[in-house]
């Protein structure tokens, strides 16, 4: 049994039955053993576009720059990128942006990055560029736009399943059976109205999985950019059945 598990299953012997989202919060952030903390799972697990090919983070460099001139060429800007991986998106857009120097200087860059694994490996990318680590868009300073950078990052964050019955949705948990974790269902539908009306229809049996932490994200992106200027450029992948 690993040290995670381990520490999983004594959690829900406390406390008991644990939501999904819960769960894939200690699994993927817990800071001894969560896998995000411990390791750099790119080109081992997963890959992304910006590892991939340079031109991915030089398109969005472009796209910074315009959407910077646009909005009169502050001189002095937040670029705030969310999940920076390996920093190779930052690298690929901080080269691209040195067609205007002016840009390149007002850019106050700072990297929201939970893991010290990765907090590493983007310093070594961007040595010898000012950058400011934090762990919440409420660190960077209200006081110049934001321009918020998030690829693949809303789909990493933790979701809530819900599965349907003859009675309604029900919420999804995580539970202890001896030494084993398996799902559970909560006895009582959600009494909240949460998923959307075409999912009315869905089957007994279903699974439904909703991104609270997602959608609380990006509505905080809105409020900080209704409140300094700046923008938000969020790439993201779903498949959805009809």
């Amino acid at each position: 049994m690993t040290a995670l598990k381990e520490k999983i299953l004594n959690l829900i012997r406390a406390e008991g039955p644990i939501g999904v989202a819960q769960y894939m919060q200690i699994a993927l952030m817990d800071p001894t053993h969560g896998y995000y903390v411990t390791r750099d799972p790119l080109a081992r697990d997963f890959i992304t576009a910006p590892e991939v090919s340079q031109l991915f983070g030089e398109m969005i460099g472009l796209f910074l720059v315009q959407a910077w001139e646009d909005r009169g060429r502050p001189e002095r800007f937040h670029l705030v990128e969310l999940g920076p991986g390996r920093g190779t998106l930052m690298a690929d857009i901080l080269r691209t942006a040195k067609i205007r120097t002016a840009f390149r200087e007002a850019a106050q860059i700072a990297l929201l990055e939970m893991s010290p694994v990765l907090r590493a490996v983007q310093a070594n990318t961007l040595q010898g560029t000012p950058v400011a680590w934090i762990e919440s868009l409420e660190a960077v300073a209200d006081d110049a736009p934001v321009f918020i950078v998030a690829n693949e990052f809303l789909d990493a964050l933790p979701a809530h399943q819900f599965v349907k019955s003859a009675q309604g949705w029900h919420t999804r948990m995580v539970t202890a059976d001896g030494g084993e974790l398996r799902f559970a269902l909560t006895p009582d539908a959600a009494p909240h109205d949460f998923a959307p009306e075409r999912f009315g229809p869905a089957p007994v049996g279903a699974v439904l999985e909703v991104g609270i932490e997602a959608i609380a994200a990006t509505r905080t992106f809105a409020d900080r950019i209704a409140q300094s200027g700046g923008l938000a450029l969020i790439v993201d992948y779903r498949s959805e059945e009809h």
